[in-house]
């Protein structure tokens, strides 16, 4: 059978939720900030579709694995949403949530895995444990240090 088994991770950015939105999605109130920026951060082919911004990226871990392309379909809710789809694919989904509180922006990421329960769970509590941190260090808290350098 299938189910959804998903990971949160949240921390709070000192800054106001348009600005945290602007940076983290390079996505603002009348579409990308700046296009080279938005296509740095996505891709170079990103495309607006009727469904949202689509483009496709190489996922393999290292350089001699066999490709894995995997399709991403973006929607923008500003300044509250970004939502990431991995259409055809395995690949778990990712919504970024924009909440403001006294004074600041809670962040939080939150991945669904697909697929069948076994392999998401293995995959689920790997990401915990071992790509929790990762997660917290390598796209966390460089945003917050941004902003608390004001």
């Amino acid at each position: 059978g299938t189910a959804t088994v998903q990971l949160r991770i949240s921390t709070v950015v000192p800054a106001p939720v348009e600005k945290v939105y602007e940076y983290v999605t390079a996505f603002g109130p009348d579409g990308p900030v700046d296009e080279e920026q938005f296509r740095q951060r996505y891709s170079e082919n990103i495309r607006l579709t009727a469904d949202g911004y689509v483009y496709t990226e190489d996922i393999r871990r290292y350089p001699d694995d066999p490709e894995e392309i995997i399709t991403w379909r973006c929607t923008f809710e500003y300044p509250s949403r970004r939502f990431m789809a991995a259409l055809d694919s395995d690949w778990s989904h990712r919504r970024d949530v924009f909440r403001p509180i006294a004074n600041a922006t809670r962040w939080t990421v939150q991945w669904s895995t697909q697929g069948s329960l076994a392999p998401s769970l293995i995959r689920f509590l790997y990401f915990k444990i071992r790509r929790g941190k990762v997660i917290r260090r390598e796209i966390m808290d460089p945003v917050r240090r941004h902003f608390e350098a004001g």
